[in-house]
């Protein structure tokens, strides 16, 4: 079964290297009353357009990665980005 805490923390290590202000990256990791387990993270907001990308892409791409780990551990996983 993956690690939720070493996956968070990767795409922590992922996004830090995306944005302008990698210090201000706050990767927060939750877990419904339903299972689902969600990813917050919280830049800068002068880098929330780094994270989102044009039309959206960098975050699908995001989710996506998140997306196969789910599937591959039975896991429900949601990405949430936070100015």
């Amino acid at each position: 079964m993956v690690d939720i805490e070493r996956t968070g923390a990767a795409l922590s290590e992922i996004i830090k290297l995306m944005v302008g202000r990698p210090n201000e990256v706050v990767l927060s990791i939750a877990t419904t009353e339903l299972g689902k387990v969600v990813y917050r993270v919280t830049v800068a907001t002068d880098d929330v357009g780094s994270i989102i990308g044009k039309n959206g892409r960098t975050a699908t791409s995001l989710r996506n990665v998140l997306h196969v780990i789910a599937l591959r551990t039975d896991l429900k996983i949601s990405l949430e980005i936070v100015p």
